[in-house]
């Protein structure tokens, strides 16, 4: 796998006139911009887990209503609770609930729930994701929910940073769709152009390159009677 240096000099070789890093022409800043516009969606393969558990972390829970996400999250899909556990007595008559099947699991999916994703700035400063439970009080836990949420791609502030493209074709991706927007800083008029290409082509080889093997999604429908 190619460095986030290399395909900064690689593309250099194409952009002529621009360089890797500086005030004035620098591709880093786009690189990063394309490299955010590529990784930030709700696709299986951006979901976050506990890597020591191989499920979806816990989030801890106090009276209190609002709750701010660590900086890796985007943005919050779920909350839910594994499909045998009970919310406490009194709780349960102001919980709405429905069952869940994620990846092969079973969970029960909280519905009393309001979710704001993260914004990055252009400075690289988060404003982290945060969801809310609404007018229920979720009391002091810590095993109880799980937060099933998408993660924030890596800000490239540096070269030394690395990429997350996992193979070479999505590399090739990444430097076609940060060329494309440099064309676009070089031509104001190629601009539509360019989202439109990003958007409809670049995303969609981008995610089926991401999405190979497996990633737990039946293989087979089932037969209904009518």
């Amino acid at each position: 796998m190619a460095s986030t240096s290399q395909h900064l000099a690689w593309i250099t070789l194409e952009c002529h006139g621009w360089q890797p890093e500086g005030t004035e022409k620098g591709i880093l800043p786009i690189y990063n911009q394309a490299h955010r516009i590529l990784n930030t969606a709700e696709r299986e393969q951006n979901l976050l887990y506990d890597g020591n558990t191989g499920d979806f972390p816990y989030v801890k829970t106090t009276s209190v209503y609002q709750y701010t996400c660590p900086d890796t999250v985007w943005q919050v899909k779920y909350i839910v609770i594994d499909i045998d556990d009970n919310l406490p007595g009194a709780w349960t008559n102001n919980w709405r609930t429905e069952d869940l099947q994620f990846e092969g699991m079973e969970y029960r999916r909280i519905l009393n729930i309001k979710s704001n994703p993260a914004r990055v700035a252009g400075s690289g400063n988060i404003t982290p994701a945060t969801f809310m439970f609404r007018g229920v009080n979720p009391g002091n836990t810590s095993s109880t929910f799980r937060r099933i949420a998408y993660k924030l791609p890596t800000e490239i502030t540096s070269q030394r940073i690395q990429h997350e493209c996992p193979s070479p074709a999505a590399e090739q991706t990444l430097m076609q769709a940060t060329m494309s927007l440099i064309d676009a800083v070089n031509d104001h008029k190629k601009q539509l152009v360019v989202t439109e290409y990003i958007e409809d082509v670049l995303k969609p080889k981008y995610w089926a390159e991401l999405d190979g093997g497996e990633q737990g999604v039946p293989s087979f429908c089932v037969k209904r009677r009518f």
